[in-house]
Parts: structure tokens; C-alpha cells; sequence
């Protein structure tokens, strides 16, 4: 399908229109976390732009993909995916759009809005019930993979600390008996596989949390745009974190029982070098 890029044009200007507003309205909150939510968007549409040489559509739909994270912090002053889907809100954000006739229909806004709610969850979309089409499907594909990217290579190695310090996601207050450095069997067999497993019905404790975010990681340097993944995560992202993997090691230590801590590392370390050896042989 060839997209418009006159309606491109509009729905850009208005999410940047609406993303600067948000940033200038949260600035001086005191509260870290919007603004890493924020910056997140931000740079999910530079990775779009990156892995799809500048697939306008794409990038227009990463800047879309986690409107519903902006209603959710509003509600519930978090982001707690068990309370409030972020993913439905999302939805409902452009549908009270397009009712109030602030953005009209369109298959890029369609596309766009299959984005929001079906990023990360394509298993969820009801095919026989409201089919999706292949266009809509390609452009949820891709902002599913830049979310990963960002998330698991860079985003979580400034917000995952805050989270299990203040309890943001609510495990030690929906689970007070568990220790929160324990991992939960299943959880380490899905990380052992290096496969991604369902964070809202596998984990309980911060520890499951953190083998999640490290798993997105993982699906990133071990899918087709592993190079990419590589090169986030040997950013220097800060002075305190070092790149990625510094991070997650010294997170892993932190947050993770000794008797998986080092595992864990070990196998997000393989990962990264395997990734980082084909790249080498790549350049040669």
C-alpha cells in the first residue's frame, strides 16, 4: 500500500505538536519517570527511521505506538499495565480523536491505531473477528520490534532501578511474602531459551521483571536486526550505567539472587558477543 504523505504530514504535526506539549507540561514535575516515557517515543521513531531507512509511516507510528502510556500516567500517576492496559488506552486516545473531529479516518491512522494497541501483543489480534490488514500487520511488526529495541537495549537501563526501588509495578505490594531478588522457575527457563515470555502472568517478584526487560534485549540481538541491537547496547549511556550490558550487570548483582545473577549475565553476555563477532565479520 502507498501511504499518503500529505495525511503523514498532518498526524506528524500533530503528535509532535502533542509530544512537545506533554514534555513542556511535565518538565519541572520532579517526576523522572514521564520524562523517560517521553524520551522512549523519541527514540523509538529515530530506531524506525534507522531500521527502515526512513519508512515515513513507520516512524510516524513509533511516535504514536505509546500515546496510551500518557493517559495511563495521568490516571494512575504510574505506568501499571495490570491496572489500565496502556495498550487499550492508546486506542481510545485516537478513537476520542477521531469523534471529536480532531484527526480524520484514514488507513495511515488506522495503521497507526492497530499499532498502539497490538505492539508487543500481535498474538492478542482477533484475525476472524476484525482482520488486520497486511499493511497494518508490517507497520505493528516494526514498531513491536523498535519497542524491544529501545527497551530492552537502552530505556530500561534508566527507569528498571526507580521501578523496583519505589515499587512502581506493584510486586511487593500485590506479593509481601516473596523475596524480590528470587526468580521464578519458569521465568529462568524462558531466559535460558532466550525466548520472550508474557510479563503480566510470569512475573511476581523484581527479579522476574529484570530477566524480562534483559530478555528484550536478548530477542534483539538474536533477531534480524541484531547489529543494530549490538551497537545500543555498546552506548555509553551514562557515567554511572556504562553501556547496556555494564548496566544489566551490575543491575543483575544488585537486584538478582547470587545463585542466578551470574548465569543470568552470562547468557545476555553471549548473546551480545555473538552479535557483536557477526558484525566484526560483517565489516571485514
Amino acid at each position: 500500500m502507498n501511504y499518503d504523505e500529505n495525511t503523514l504530514d498532518s498526524l506528524e504535526k500533530f503528535i509532535d505538536d502533542y509530544l512537545a506539549q506533554k514534555k513542556a507540561q511535565y518538565k519541572d514535575s520532579g517526576d523522572i519517570s514521564i520524562i523517560q516515557k517521553l524520551e522512549h517515543i523519541d527514540r523509538t521513531a529515530k530506531i524506525a527511521k534507522l531500521i527502515t531507512n526512513n519508512n515515513k509511516m513507520a516512524v510516524v507510528a513509533a511516535k504514536f505506538h505509546d500515546i496510551g502510556r500518557i493517559p495511563q500516567y495521568e490516571i494512575l500517576g504510574a505506568f501499571r499495565d495490570d491496572i489500565i492496559l496502556h495498550h487499550n488506552l492508546g486506542e481510545d486516545f485516537i478513537t476520542r480523536l477521531l469523534f471529536k473531529g480532531i484527526l480524520q479516518p484514514s488507513p495511515e491512522l488506522d495503521a497507526i491505531r492497530q499499532g498502539a494497541m497490538y505492539h508487543g501483543r500481535t498474538s492478542f489480534i482477533p484475525f476472524k473477528e476484525s482482520p488486520i490488514t497486511k499493511e497494518a500487520m508490517e507497520i505493528t511488526e516494526i514498531i513491536s520490534e523498535v519497542d524491544d529495541l529501545d527497551n530492552g537495549c537502552i530505556g530500561a537501563l534508566f527507569y528498571i532501578e526507580d521501578e523496583i526501588v519505589n515499587d512502581k509495578k506493584g510486586y511487593k505490594a500485590k506479593n509481601p511474602d516473596l523475596d524480590m531478588k528470587s526468580v521464578s522457575p519458569r521465568v529462568m527457563e524462558f531466559y535460558r531459551r532466550g525466548e520472550k515470555f508474557n510479563k503480566m502472568t510470569e512475573c511476581y517478584t523484581y527479579a522476574d521483571y529484570l530477566l524480562f526487560a534483559a530478555i528484550l534485549a536478548i530477542q534483539s540481538l538474536k533477531g534480524k536486526h541484531k547489529e543494530i541491537a549490538n551497537q545500543l547496547m555498546s552506548w555509553k549511556l551514562t557515567d554511572e550505567i556504562g553501556n547496556a550490558l555494564e548496566g544489566y550487570k551490575k543491575l543483575f548483582d544488585k537486584y538478582i539472587d547470587p545463585a542466578f545473577s551470574k548465569e543470568a549475565y552470562e547468557i545476555l553476555e553471549r548473546y551480545y558477543t555473538e552479535a557483536k563477532q557477526k558484525e566484526e565479520t560483517q565489516e571485514k
